[in-house]
């Protein structure tokens, strides 16, 4: 699986080895610039443009937090508990 972000303010998660869409992550209002997945590939991480971030259950596109991180998400943060947390 792989991510990828757009300004038509969705994100959509894509089967790498056959190149097929499996679904689109709905829910940001301005387009989305920043996209990853947690480290063990649970959680899909979403953030668009005007700072608020999704974190996503990645196998089922089930948006399960959203939060305002306007400037927490400027860069990552160690823990794994953050809601802001960032792979990589």
């Amino acid at each position: 699986m792989f991510i990828t972000g757009g300004f038509d303010t969705h994100a959509v998660m894509w089967d790498l080895a056959t190149g097929r869409q499996i679904f689109p992550l709905r829910g940001h209002k301005f387009s989305v610039d920043d996209v990853g997945f947690s480290p063990d590939g649970e959680f899909a991480f979403t953030r668009s443009s005007d700072g608020a971030m999704r974190v996503w259950e990645a196998r089922v596109a089930l948006s399960l937090r959203g939060q305002n991180c306007q400037q927490d998400c400027r860069r990552p943060v160690p823990s794994t508990h953050h809601p802001c947390r960032t792979s990589g």
